[in-house]
């Protein structure tokens, strides 16, 4: 699990987090704007860390850093703004969701994708459908890739049902 954490805010008090039955180990994303005394702090608490970035994470910079740390497949499951940041970095090959027949109304809720200011900006991205699955009780999963124009290297971005 990779917590994207620009100025070093995330008071982690573990190293680890149960993820869907399995203990995943956390790696945080800096940039050189985390103090020292964060940097510390993380050590302390044996949470691994990587500096991708001097303001703003720099994504190829934390990608390369990633893979040579023998990642080669990464799943984006944050909310919309880190989606949305990794599109529109040409980041994202495969959008998967999974669609359940449940709605609250709820204007307030998470977004898929969200630009935010100064991280993003409103630039459209077209999908294809790749395929579609009926999972049951009227639930579906469907997969989209990225239009060729769009992609540049491999990440799946996944959000369960609402």
């Amino acid at each position: 699990m990779s917590p994207i954490d620009p100025r070093g805010e995330l008071a982690w008090s573990a190293s680890t987090f149960g993820y869907g039955g399995v203990q995943a180990h956390f790696l945080e994303v800096l940039t050189d704007q985390a103090s020292n005394a964060y940097k510390d702090y993380l050590r302390r608490n044996r949470v691994s860390y990587i500096i991708a970035g001097t303001e703003q994470i720099d994504y190829v910079v934390m990608l390369s850093k990633l893979h040579n740390l023998g990642i080669k497949r990464l799943m984006v499951g944050g909310g919309g703004v880190i989606n949305w940041s990794f599109l529109q970095n040409g980041l994202v090959d495969e959008v998967s969701m999974v669609l359940s027949p449940i709605a609250n109304g709820d204007p307030n809720a998470p977004r898929f994708f969200t630009a935010r200011e100064p991280y993003s900006s409103v630039n459209p991205v077209a999908f294809q459908l790749a395929s579609v699955e009926d999972l049951g009780d009227s639930v579906v999963w469907l997969r989209y890739t990225v239009q060729p124009n769009q992609q540049q290297t491999s990440v799946t971005v996944e959000r369960g049902a609402i």
